[in-house]
This record gives C-alpha cells, structure tokens and sequence, in this order.
C-alpha cells in the first residue's frame, strides 16, 4: 500500500526515528569516535560532541537535539527529507493506525413541554 505522506504520516514517523541513538546515526555514516574523549566524533562536517540527544559542532560553532537536527545538519536537507530519509535507513516496527471511525453527529436532548 502506497501512503502519501501526509501532515500527519510525518509525524508518526518523526516520531519513531526520535529514538535513534545519535551515536548510532554517526557510525551509520562512518563518522569516527574520537580514541581520547568518548563524547567526540570526526565526521565530515567537523568535529562534533554528542551528550545524550543533544549534539555540538565544534568546528561550525552550531548544535542541536536530537537524531532528525543531527541529520538536517550533516546532510543539510530540510525536516521532513530527513525524517523520510531515517525512515529508508533504519527499520521500524510496523505500528497499526486507528481506523478513521465516521463522523457522527450528536444527538440533541429534546425534552417535552
């Protein structure tokens, strides 16, 4: 089933790629960790140290939080290229949808006279 990728399917995914380690992302682009500072990572965009979500390009003097910043920054590409992007590169478990349930309207309390 092909799925546009809408407002909300964005979000759903956006969400889910939210919980790639950061240093993950980093070895999945053949960045190097620094052998004296364990927080430090070469990669082609300079020099940057990763503490937890939050990262700091040392080299360009900008930083950010989380793995979708990371990647606008290493690939300079926009929001939602990078979230389809994570999508293609790391797998996730296929999450159900809730069916959209109709529109029903509300019933009005009429009382007698």
């Amino acid at each position: 089933m092909i799925r546009n990728n809408t407002f909300e399917d964005i979000r759903s995914k956006a969400n889910k790629v939210r919980t790639i380690d950061l240093g993950t992302l980093l070895q999945h682009f053949g960045c190097s960790k620094d052998l004296q500072d364990k927080a430090k990572w070469h990669t082609p965009q300079g020099v940057i140290s990763v503490n937890g979500q939050k990262f700091m390009n040392w080299t360009q003097n900008t930083g950010g939080g989380g793995v979708i910043d990371l990647i606008i920054h290493l690939m300079k590409i926009g929001f939602k290229d990078a979230v389809l992007w994570l999508c293609d590169k790391f797998s996730f478990p296929s999450i159900p949808r809730k069916p959209n349930r109709p529109h029903i309207p509300k019933r009005i309390l009429k009382l007698p006279q």
